[in-house]
């Protein structure tokens, strides 16, 4: 069922949210895949986004300990860098979103480094 009784939502946001639940376990999004391909372009570069974005956040919960308190990306020409601040030992939770990164890098359009953060940014 697509639209597990999403009050409120319109059907082609419906799509959307459906879309991106399918590709952030990582399969990358073609324009032939159904639902996919009949998306206007604005919103397939937003499921792939927010794919790889929720992606890279369910690693962030590697542990499922929610330890994990602040996420800050950076920039510097065409590198990035997310800085993962939490308590406890957060190494699992950094290795899973570094490995995880691949196809948001290809939306940030350079590379990606998860490093240690200090809490509150």
């Amino acid at each position: 069922m697509k639209h597990g009784d999403l009050c409120g939502f319109e059907p082609d946001e419906i799509e959307v949210i459906a879309l991106i639940t399918r590709y952030h376990r990582g399969g990358a999004p073609r324009k032939g895949h159904d639902g996919f391909a009949d998306l206007p372009r604005a919103s397939r570069r937003a499921v792939r986004w927010l794919a790889d974005m929720v992606r890279v956040a369910e690693s962030l919960d590697r542990s499922r300990a929610q330890l994990v308190d602040s996420v800050t990306l950076r920039r510097r020409g065409r590198h990035w860098t997310l800085r993962v601040a939490g308590r406890g030992d957060i190494e699992l939770e950094r290795w899973a979103a570094q490995r995880d990164a691949r196809p948001l890098e290809g939306e940030l359009g350079g590379t990606l480094t998860v490093a240690p953060g200090r809490a509150g940014g």
